[in-house]
C-alpha cells in the first residue's frame, strides 16, 4: 500500500509543469444598461499545473470597445483585468478541454473617467498540444467586475465577454 501511495505521489510530481501563454481575439463589453460596444482583446497568462487535472494561473487581459450610437455620440473604453484562475482539465491527451474560475480586479476607463473594483471570471477552452511543449488555446471567458465609484466610467456591473485564440508553451 505504501508503495502504491509513493508511486501516486511521484507521478503527480512528474506531471507538474509551468505554462506561459498569450492570446488575441474579439470582445464585447457591457454594463447594467446593455452593450457598450465591441473590439479587440488580448492578454497573457503564467500558469502552473499541479497535476494532470488541476492548474492555477495569473492572468492579465485588456479589451477595447467602440460604439458610435450611444446618445448620438461615439463611445470608446478600455477594460483591464488581473485575475488568479483555477483550471480543471478533463484530459491529459493532445486535446485538453478545461473549465476555469477566477477572481481579481477589473479597471474600466472611458472619456477620462475610470473605476476599479473586484472581478470574477468563468470560462472554458481547449489546450491543443502541437508538440510536447507547444499548444494552441482557443477560449471563451466572461469577466464581470464591480467598477463603481465616484469617478466610475460606467455603472456596475461591467462585463467583458471575450473569444480568443492563444498560443502557449509548457515546460
Amino acid at each position: 500500500m505504501k508503495l502504491l501511495l509513493l508511486a501516486a505521489a511521484l507521478s503527480a510530481c512528474a506531471a507538474q509543469t509551468r505554462e506561459i501563454s498569450a492570446s488575441i481575439g474579439y470582445a464585447g463589453t457591457g454594463d447594467d444598461e446593455g452593450s457598450l460596444g465591441k473590439g479587440i482583446t488580448g492578454g497573457f497568462a503564467l500558469g502552473y499545473r499541479t497535476s494532470g487535472r488541476w492548474g492555477f494561473e495569473a492572468d492579465y487581459g485588456a479589451s477595447r470597445n467602440y460604439r458610435d450610437n450611444i446618445g448620438g455620440r461615439e463611445y470608446r473604453g478600455v477594460a483591464h483585468a488581473v485575475l488568479g484562475n483555477a483550471l480543471v482539465h478533463f484530459s491529459s491527451g493532445r486535446a485538453q478541454p478545461y473549465l476555469l474560475v477566477g477572481a481579481g480586479l477589473m479597471n474600466y476607463s472611458s472619456g477620462g473617467r475610470s473605476g476599479t473594483g473586484a472581478a470574477g471570471a468563468i470560462g472554458f477552452g481547449v489546450k491543443g498540444m502541437l508538440t510536447d511543449h507547444l499548444f494552441i488555446r482557443p477560449e471563451f471567458r466572461l469577466t464581470v467586475g464591480v467598477t463603481s465609484g465616484l469617478k466610475s466610467a460606467i455603472e456596475a456591473p461591467a462585463s467583458v465577454a471575450r473569444v480568443t485564440m492563444g498560443i502557449g508553451y509548457g515546460w
